[in-house]
């Protein structure tokens, strides 16, 4: 199953980081673990996102977390 979301946030961020998002990815990661969900540390993923892999279940599922660009950075 595939789902996507699209989200703002007040979360401060670079437009020099790339990929854009860190800070918003870790944010997550920590909301995450705090309601239990076993979460790694975000990493790169191919340059373009930041991934949120979980070990809950086979196929784990994970989160891609990147800039859309449908706004202003």
């Amino acid at each position: 199953m595939r789902a996507n979301v699209t989200f703002k946030t007040s979360i401060l961020y670079s437009k020099d980081e790339q990929p854009i998002g860190s800070a918003v990815s870790r944010h997550l990661a920590d909301r995450l673990r705090d309601s239990g969900v076993a979460v790694a540390e975000p990493d790169n993923y191919e340059d373009f996102a930041w991934i949120l892999e979980t070990s809950t279940g086979r196929p784990a599922p994970y989160l891609l977390v990147g800039y859309v660009g449908d706004g202003r950075l």
